[in-house]
């Protein structure tokens, strides 16, 4: 994932339609927007049954000692996972627009072809 994470914005920026067609390129951001999301709004939901009490244990029924291994869990270690959903909600986010102007990237240039 992390070389699709790489390759995959590079391809789009460079062209490189002759390489890997448009319709993969573009599943390949929609997917990974997609993943990405799911996964931030998913701890994010999980953080906030923690925090009103609803889930003590959050949705995935583990407590925070359960999940980082330590017995005692830091301030820290909260606000650092905190951090981390919402790089991933961001990434998300971006490769969305990403995939997005990519696809009117390609309209407009078709558009323009018919029109000449």
């Amino acid at each position: 994932m992390f070389v699709l994470g790489i390759i995959v914005p590079l391809a789009i920026v460079q062209s490189w339609e002759r390489v890997l067609p448009r319709w993969m390129l573009l599943t390949a951001c929609r997917i990974g927007s997609i993943v990405l999301v799911v996964r931030a709004v998913a701890s994010m939901i999980d953080d906030f049954c923690r925090f009103t009490g609803i889930l003590p244990n959050g949705i995935t029924g583990m407590t925070y000692a359960q999940i980082t291994g330590d017995s005692q869990v830091s301030a820290y270690t909260l606000w650092s996972g905190r951090g981390i959903d919402v790089y991933f909600l961001l990434g998300g986010i971006l490769y969305g627009i990403a995939a997005w102007h990519y696809g009117q990237q390609k309209r407009r240039a078709k558009r323009f072809s018919l029109d000449r």
